[in-house]
């Protein structure tokens, strides 16, 4: 576990480029591919989104689907802002506001080349100082136009990465599992899922491995009166929060009828709440939790 751990949070802990997300799914598939387990990948019908899914074991019969969004997010750069698993409204006026502050950066670097132009017909000192600027502008520029992940993401998804890749290796006979891409700042790679199982998605029992790095609490989070996500909370000594359909409708799990969430967070003002995700600081882990997780739910894989 520890290997995956480093893997995935280390040599694979950006996924936000073609090039990276390639090679995330390149380095998951060969491995299982010489094992002759079933993986295939799945992209988005609509060509001008590009998002591309890596399905593992038999998706059609599997009756339990684990899902595990692998992209990385922009870099979120309005201080001290938290996730909110339970709360696509709240995550979304984040994106915004990120979003907002790249623009501003672009802008204010096409701002200070223009206000500098005119220095270079000055004198030798006020042209180096120009040139200088430029450069600094010109990296703004470039930074905010690339907009680029943290290094590690450990909670946002590096160490459910890691996880699920352990138990799709060993439990292909038990259970389906899918990497899903464009996830993390909206959930177009899940509804890519929803929309590939068609009618078919009602029948099924979907898991969602969410925030695991790190945090005060293992949750599972689903509707009310679930008794296999009861199940599933006491195998793996996880709290249990259930949802009422109003809450239901802004998260992710309305994309299923049969849902469920497993994240490890701090309940701050009535909210669940994951820290420094997508930020410089988001290589915190818990290393015994992220272990005994994986554990847990071997043995509880095992058992379907």
């Amino acid at each position: 576990m520890k290997e995956a751990l480093v893997l995935f949070g280390q040599s694979l802990g950006k996924r936000q480029t073609d090039k990276e997300k390639i090679r995330f799914i390149n380095t998951v598939a060969k491995p299982l591919l010489a094992d002759n387990i079933k993986v295939q990948i799945h992209r988005n019908p609509i060509k001008r989104v590009k998002s591309n899914n890596l399905m593992i074991g038999d998706l059609e019969n599997a009756q339990y689907i684990f899902l595990t969004p692998y992209d990385t997010g922009k870099r979120m750069l309005v201080p001290h802002t938290v996730y909110r698993p339970l709360d696509d409204h709240y995550n979304q006026t984040k994106e915004k506001n990120n979003l907002l502050i790249y623009s501003g950066l672009g802008i204010l670097g096409v701002a200070g080349l223009f206000l500098t132009y005119s220095l270079f017909n000055m004198s030798f000192e006020l042209r180096i100082i120009a040139l200088l600027l430029d450069i600094m502008f010109i990296l703004l520029i470039a930074f905010s136009i690339m907009s680029p992940s943290a290094p590690a993401n450990m909670n946002r998804n590096s160490a459910a990465c890691a996880i699920t890749a352990v138990l799709a290796k060993t439990h292909r006979n038990n259970a389906a599992f899918i990497f899903t891409d464009q996830s993390i700042e909206s959930h177009l790679g899940i509804i890519q899922v929803r929309n590939w199982y068609q009618s078919d998605a009602d029948k099924k029992t979907f898991v969602i491995l969410d925030s695991l790095s790190d945090g005060e609490q293992l949750f599972v989070v689903c509707r009310k009166k679930d008794t296999f996500a009861a199940r599933l909370a006491n195998e793996i000594n996880a709290d249990i929060i259930t949802l009422s359909e109003s809450q239901i409708d802004n998260s992710v799990l309305s994309q299923f009828k049969h849902c469920m969430m497993i994240v490890s967070g701090s309940q701050i003002d009535g909210h669940l709440s994951v820290s420094h995700s997508r930020t410089n600081e988001d290589y915190h882990i818990n290393t015994k939790q992220v272990e005994e997780l994986e554990e847990h739910l071997n043995q509880f894989v095992e058992q379907l």
